[in-house]
């Protein structure tokens, strides 16, 4: 006679709330692969405990006697419940190797339902349940949770996306609010699925990429991700830059040679460790959200043309502009980095406390990326309400502009103060963005001050030559370019980590929903499409107009560069996900 298990229950202790999870589906398989399997139930007027400890056949053999393991008897908590269930199991199974019945010391209530237990060919173990509970929110649990989704916030309000608010204000007034408005709602689905990969597999999307692509793709999503990363760096060099140049009247140039001692303040911070860092940088978006929201109060602008500036419209000149809002909020790296930084807070592999932690981390996001929304759109209103239209309006314009608001040269000020404390806190999460890229993919450790080093001193080039060559409004320029180039290569993030995480053998029940892999699917596929169009639409002209063999060469090398990249596009979409299971949850 064998033992069957069909289906299993999760609770949830009532007094420390600590989550118990029972396999469910293939629980007999895993459990004899694990060699414990732990099951809880709730009797009617009494909590039981039914523990079964599994092991494979040869452990028969290995002296235990099958006298010495007696029929489990009800405990005198079932006794004195009035009874709420049996087991009757016979000895003949093969991989039983003790079943026991003992009153639990806490109460425990069931969270949620999958089926019931049994035993088959012998009596059933039944419960009877109490009404299900659903997960009561709590601030001392959402502390605990709370830091990594305001460290990649910070990617959301740095001096990368302060350059395309005033310039889309400037140039279009509100008209390019809903954009904003989708790129945070599509920054805020990714920070989620990204958070969620890191809790349920315990990896980061860097290391899943490095299992489930072969090394020659591997390697070139390695080099993507490494030049997102700089890419995401030079808006905060030159930020930074402007910044100095604010405050201290400091050459652009030298400033940008100067922002690589952000390396030594990084080393001060670092020491503290990640938890400090997440208060530095809270505090720091705090200091910019005060600025700006009190600066949109003492301006002229419309809340009127805010709210107007919600429903799409379609302006074939605005799509460059509106790629840059979308690559200025939705970064690449800040997948990699907030799938990595959930792994700080210790959870355990059990369902239910997956599930609080997913919960609590997508409400961490919400807020964070709520307070990046507001920092922006204030950005773009005060733009549109004082600088509209001005085609040539950037960060280099920012002082005039608050101080128009203000009334007086603390605009100026303030706005480098916000320049510069965003600057830096993107910068310390960068660094940490790129230690997990080249760790995951590469397998290749290296010390946060000499990743900062590298990545600062491959962006500092750029930067330096636009300051030089083409001025403050070159290097304004040259943020611009960079945020339309981290929209352009968001898909190769985007797809693997849409595809993991849709992936039921990869995260079980945590697998993405239809719902959410429609508006993944929808949202996509518009940015894919906006970012070809704009490359037509910026690239055609500029190779008409070269002319002869120049014209011809560029012609050449675009189409490699673009087939290349709609290869590689095309790989990531059709190739399926690896079939073996990452997700090993255990029984609490």
């Amino acid at each position: 006679m064998s033992t069957h298990i069909t289906n299993v229950a999760t609770v949830e202790c009532r007094r420390c709330r600590c989550p118990n999870y029972c396999v469910s589906g293939d629980g007999e398989q895993r459990a004899r692969d694990s060699g414990v399997a732990q099951f809880r139930s709730a009797g009617a007027g009494a909590s039981l405990e039914l523990l079964i400890i599994r092991g494979p056949p040869g452990r028969r053999q290995m002296g235990r006697s099958r006298s010495s393991r007696s029929q489990p008897q009800r405990s005198s908590g079932m006794d004195g419940g009035g009874g709420g269930g049996s087991a009757a199991l016979d000895d003949d199974d093969a991989y039983l190797d003790r079943v026991r019945l003992v009153d639990a010391s806490d109460s425990i209530e069931l969270s949620k339902v999958d089926r019931s237990l049994s035993l088959a060919d012998s009596e059933d173990w039944n419960f009877s349940p109490r009404a299900a509970s659903p997960t009561t929110f709590s601030w001392n649990r959402l502390l605990v949770f709370m830091g990594p989704g305001f460290l990649v916030s910070t990617s959301f309000v740095d001096p990368g996306n302060f350059d395309t608010d005033i310039q889309a204000g400037a140039q279009f007034r509100y008209e390019l609010v809903y954009v904003l408005v989708g790129a945070t709602a599509l920054g805020l689905l990714l920070q989620n699925l990204a958070a969620r990969l890191g809790v349920v597999t315990g990896m980061n999307l860097a290391e899943i990429c490095a299992h489930e692509y072969p090394g020659r793709v591997r390697y070139i999503l390695w080099a993507i991700a490494e030049v997102t990363i700089v890419a995401s760096d030079i808006p905060e060099v030159v930020g930074t830059a402007f910044a100095l140049r604010f405050l201290f009247g400091m050459p652009l140039w030298i400033g940008v040679i100067v922002t690589s001692l952000s390396v030594v303040l990084f080393l001060m911070v670092n020491v503290f460790g990640v938890r400090k860092l997440e208060l530095l940088i809270g505090s720091l978006i705090g200091v910019v959200l005060i600025c700006f929201v009190g600066e949109l109060l003492m301006s002229t602008a419309s809340l009127g043309g805010i709210l107007g500036g919600l429903i799409p419209t379609f302006n074939l000149r605005a799509m460059y502009a509106a790629t840059s809002l979308i690559g200025s909020v939705v970064m690449p790296h800040n997948i990699f980095l907030h799938s990595a930084l959930v792994q700080t807070r210790s959870v355990r592999r059990t369902s239910p406390a997956i599930r609080e932690a997913c919960y609590y981390n997508f409400i961490e996001s919400c807020i964070a990326l709520s307070i990046s929304l507001v920092i922006n759109v204030s950005i773009l209103a005060m733009s549109a309400s004082e600088f509209f239209p001005n085609p040539h309006a950037g960060l280099l314009s920012a002082p005039a502009l608050l101080q128009r608001i203000l009334k007086g040269s603390a605009g100026s000020t303030i706005f480098a103060i916000a320049l510069l404390a965003s600057g830096q806190s993107s910068t310390m999460t960068g660094t940490y963005a790129g230690q997990f890229v080249m760790e995951g993919f590469l397998d290749l450790k290296i010390e946060k001050w000499a990743r900062a080093l590298l990545t600062r001193s491959v962006a500092i080039v750029p930067s330096l030559i636009a300051a030089l060559v083409a001025g403050e409004h070159g290097a304004d320029r040259l943020i611009i370019l960079s945020q339309v180039a981290l929209s352009v290569l968001l898909p190769f993030s985007l797809i693997p980590l849409f595809k993991v995480t849709s992936s039921h053998e990869r995260m079980g029940e945590f697998a993405n929903g239809r719902t959410v892999k429609v508006v993944v699917i929808a949202l996509g596929a518009g940015v894919t499409l906006a970012n070809l169009a704009l490359v037509f639409a910026e690239l055609v002209p500029v190779v008409g107009a070269m002319g002869g063999f120049t014209a011809l060469l560029a012609s050449c090398m675009g189409l490699v560069v673009f087939g290349g990249y709609l290869s590689l596009f095309a790989y990531l979409l059709v190739r399926p996900v690896t079939t073996h299971s990452l997700l090993d949850l255990k029984p609490a």
